[in-house]
């Protein structure tokens, strides 16, 4: 199970860094009106990804008793 969630990770982080990913990120900030249906769920997809690395981060941080609470 841990592996397979590993496996999932870095298989988005590698797409991030694919040439045709970039070319949309780049225009969802400059054009963001002329993305195509698909590009707007590859940069949705990546925004939830982002989302949710930063919400375990948080879990972590508040297990070990480093959290603001």
């Amino acid at each position: 199970m841990e592996q397979q969630k590993n496996d999932f990770l870095a298989m988005i982080e590698m797409s991030l860094a694919k040439h045709e990913m970039a070319e949309v990120w780049i225009k969802s900030i400059r054009s963001p009106e002329n993305l195509s249906d698909t590009q707007i769920r590859m940069v949705e997809s990546h925004w939830h990804f982002v989302f949710r690395a930063i919400g375990v981060l948080c879990f972590w941080i508040d297990k070990i008793g480093l959290g603001f609470n």
